[in-house]
């Protein structure tokens, strides 16, 4: 109770000598204390930010690189596996190697914007699908690149690839 109206006192005390009360004639007995409402951010706030944005953006540019070569690489395999199943198919059903062109399995040589799709196969079934990434929009890091399914008989499939080791699929060895 007495802790309670010790602090109630304070708060009121604070509050009185905050205001200048206008009938009040000595004004130097009683502290002037002015709140002033503050708005904004000072201009070392504002240029601390700016400095953290841009060290983020130092960090995150090139990681940014990365992931975007490494995407188009998936991505060129992910085609490609998708075409070996087709080729497995037509394989099995007695068709012969140099019937299995790209357009024969439903897609066109430059249907990816990564780069031409090129398939060749023997009559036994052994061939390769490639994906060369010469397209308009693929990264500088798998330019002028390969990836490559290799089939040999019977339906056992390998890939390989000349891009960097960093980005390389896990699956994929050096040729």
């Amino acid at each position: 109770m007495i802790l309670n109206t010790a602090i109630n006192d304070a708060i009121l005390l604070r509050h009185e000598t905050c205001r200048l009360k206008p009938d009040t004639k000595d004004n130097s007995k009683v502290p002037a204390m002015r709140s002033t409402l503050t708005r904004g951010f000072t201009l070392i706030e504002l240029m601390i930010v700016v400095a953290i944005i841009g060290i983020l953006a130092a960090i995150a540019a090139p990681q940014y690189q990365y992931y975007v070569a490494r995407t188009q690489v998936a991505t060129s395999l992910s085609t490609l596996s998708a075409l070996k199943n087709k080729i497995d198919y037509f394989v099995s059903q007695g068709d012969k190697g140099n019937a299995l062109t790209i357009t024969y399995l439903g897609i066109e040589a430059k249907a990816s914007p990564l780069g031409t799709l090129s398939s060749t196969f023997g009559d036994d079934g052994t061939g390769t699908l490639t994906m060369s990434f010469d397209g308009a929009s693929v990264h500088s890091w798998v330019r002028n690149k390969k990836l490559t399914l290799s089939r040999t008989a019977p339906s056992v499939w390998f890939c390989t690839t000349d891009v960097e080791e960093s980005i390389r699929p896990l699956n994929c060895t050096t040729p």
